[in-house]
């Protein structure tokens, strides 16, 4: 169950029958048949984010789903929720995405995707690989996770995927070349190891036969052909896409990482972004049972790989921050995989609201001076306000003294203007967790700005501190004067009698809707641990609860599992009072009564995604539940034989044969009965 911010889940049970109301739930309200029937192809792990993107999209999105082999949709279904909200990729984007994902595969002889449970509803893929340490040879199954984020994700960075030249990028990195450059392709053919497991600097414009003679693995061919694509310093627009830059063939890091990324993800390799923002450096990491990481310096340079030493201690750098991104946007520090202990510092925040209360999803953003490449606005001002005037004057105009001379004077006078300024500039950023608490890991050798923003769901004022070089650890405590709504309760042990006896098991994760690097407008999901508040509480009480008013509970608890007796009706209420963190309930509930209670409950299928779930024709759909005494199971009037152990039943239900529509399931216990619509297509 999700519970929005400062809002709540409840339930009711009567002591009489035990029967139960609640508070309606459903991931997939609104939602055309259409979109119903692709999220019941997705994977059952990924249905419930996957409704929620659905509702941002027509039905296409649905079919495109509907439409393709079984083996891809996993894929299909990550791309779209791993979107930042309102960025979801056009259809075309997302299918010859994975298209090209099994395409390449076939060419490749180190890795293999692996599709796992394809018989289950909890079906996945991932990578298995090979590599070589120490001279022997070892086979690795790569977690699904890394693979789908960080092999299947289409955005690299801060781009918006797309198809550029008639290509997504990659297919275009692994399957193009411009005369004179090398095909990634044909660099690929024959490695048969992702890498050797060895740390080791590139020298500067090496050949091939250094490279296969040293190290003959896919990592270090794409290194090769990431320096030979893009030989030269970048000069113009700063272009954003792969295909784009690997085609002009200049740049800087940030053009050089963006296209190794896309070469490392097109081959199959997991890999992602890193950056000192602070010191203007972005470079790359690949996956191997651990992120290892990998540069390109520019002018075919050389390189280094799975060198963290390299920036501090090699060149000297100050150094301040440094973090990975994923493909919705987010960051995660990771600079205490570059620096050493004694250059480190650590730097807590604890935000609260007026009470003292923690206050979730404040923005806090972590400032140096530095070097700002500024040159890709600077040539699209240019390009803006004086090249498209440019461009607009008729031939004849253009042609006479005068223009053509204020043109090329204007001309010289922009070149002069430097490419790279020094300003106070972002380095890093975070929000604070359910507690108002966050840890910024920092270098020692910087001094730092720290501004704490608030939204428009914490309108509170902005603050500004700041914090010089040195080793000491700090903490600031910030308590604003924001207010948010509370309930108001107390708590009262002697309504806790009765017959009957429950027991309730709780657990909550959260998340946070977070902005990063593409902006405040898109935002991707964070996950924490969660926190719910549970209260138990007689009709008159939940009646108050409701009109906020001060209330009186038999039984509260904030994580832990509660168990009470009961002989009157009871609301179960879960409260979420993050301002700014949705909550993600798993709740079970067993009851225990000395009475003789007739009883009948359907577990299986399950309403949490749809109010009527959806099964393809010829599934074996489980269906199962719990009966207090003799039960009987019956679908569509017609009664079948079930098996029992205690007080649980079950029956596989075979769909072969039948046709489309809506069944009835209907289990019955003497008086008490329940009952759940389910739809074959």
């Amino acid at each position: 169950i999700e519970i929005s911010p400062l809002s709540d889940y409840w339930i009711k049970i009567s002591a009489d029958d035990f029967k139960i109301n609640e508070k309606r739930f459903s991931f997939a309200r609104n939602l055309s048949l259409k979109k119903e029937k692709a999220l019941a192809k997705a994977p059952a792990w990924i249905q419930a984010e996957l409704a929620s993107r659905l509702g941002e999209v027509g039905d296409d999105y649905a079919n495109l789903i509907l439409s393709l082999d079984k083996r891809y949709v996993d894929e299909i279904a990550f791309s779209m929720v791993s979107s930042p909200i309102g960025k979801i990729p056009s259809t075309e984007v997302l299918k010859r995405n994975v298209l090209s994902i099994y395409k390449i595969d076939k060419d490749l002889k180190f890795v293999d995707v692996v599709d796992l449970n394809m018989s289950s509803r909890e079906y996945k893929s991932t990578l298995r690989y090979r590599v070589m340490d120490n001279g022997r040879e070892e086979t690795i199954l790569c977690p699904s996770d890394i693979y789908y984020w960080y092999v299947v994700s289409p955005r690299i960075g801060y781009e918006d995927p797309k198809m550029v030249y008639g290509h997504f990028w990659r297919e275009y990195v692994m399957y193009h070349n411009d005369i004179g450059y090398p095909l990634l392709r044909e660099k690929l053919e024959g490695i048969r190891y992702l890498w050797d497991r060895k740390s080791y600097i590139q020298p500067k414009h090496r050949t091939w036969n250094w490279s296969i003679s040293n190290h003959p693995t896919a990592v270090e061919a794409i290194s090769y052909w990431v320096g030979k694509t893009i030989p030269v310093q970048a000069y113009g627009d700063r272009p954003s896409q792969p295909n784009v830059i690997a085609h002009e063939h200049n740049g800087w890091c940030g053009e050089l990482y963006k296209v190794a990324v896309a070469a490392l993800r097109s081959s199959l390799i997991p890999a992602t972004g890193v950056t000192t923002r602070g010191e203007d450096h972005v470079w790359q990491m690949f996956y191997d049972e651990g992120w290892h990481q990998s540069d390109n310096w520019w002018e075919d340079g050389g390189g280094s790989i799975d060198r963290t030493d390299i920036y501090a201690y090699l060149w000297g750098w100050n150094i301040s921050s440094i973090h990975f991104f994923r493909g919705d946007g987010l960051i995660f520090d990771i600079t205490d995989k570059y620096l050493r202990e004694d250059d480190l510092r650590f730097v807590d925040f604890e935000v609260t609201d007026a009470r003292g209360k923690g206050l979730d999803g404040i923005r806090i953003l972590v400032l140096v001076k530095g070097p700002l490449d500024w040159s890709w606005i600077k040539y699209k001002i240019w390009d803006l306000f004086v090249e498209s005037l440019w461009k607009r004057l008729p031939e004849g105009m253009k042609s006479r003294p005068l223009p053509s001379k204020i043109y090329e004077a204007l001309k010289r006078f922009y070149d002069r203007i430097p490419d790279v300024v020094k300003l106070a500039k972002l380095a890093t950023w975070n929000y604070t967790d359910l507690d108002g608490r966050r840890r910024f890991k920092l270098g020692v050798n910087r001094s730092y700005i720290f501004v704490v923003l608030g939204s428009k769901d914490i309108p509170i004022l902005p603050r500004v501190l700041f914090l010089g070089r040195g080793k000491d650890d700090k903490v600031f405590r910030i308590r604003t004067c924001f207010i948010r709504k509370m309930p108001r309760w107390k708590l009262t042990s002697k309504s806790l009698i009765g017959d009957n006896r429950l027991r309730i098991c709780f657990n909550a994760r959260s998340y946070q809707l977070q902005a990063g690097i593409l902006g405040s407008k898109y935002k991707g999901k964070r996950w924490m641990k969660g926190e719910i508040d549970c209260f138990v509480m007689d009709e008159e009480n939940f009646k108050r609860y409701l009109k906020g008013r001060k209330f009186s509970c038999m039984a509260y608890s904030s994580g832990e599992n509660l168990s009470l007796r009961f002989s009157k009706d009871i609301y179960i209420v879960f409260r979420n009072n993050a301002v700014r963190s949705y909550a993600l309930l798993d709740l079970s509930m067993k009851i225990e009564t000395r009475r003789v209670v007739d009883k009948a409950r359907i577990l299986k299928p399950d309403r949490d995604i749809m109010d009527k779930p959806i099964f393809d024709i010829g599934d074996k759909i489980n269906i199962s539940g719990i009966a207090t005494t003799e039960p009987k199971l019956l679908i569509d009037g017609r009664e079948v034989d079930i098996e029992r152990e205690g007080t649980r039943w079950w029956y596989l239900w075979d769909t072969r044969g039948l046709d489309e529509g809506e069944y009835v399931i209907e289990a019955k216990c003497k008086k008490s009965e329940d009952k759940v619509v389910v739809r074959l297509f």
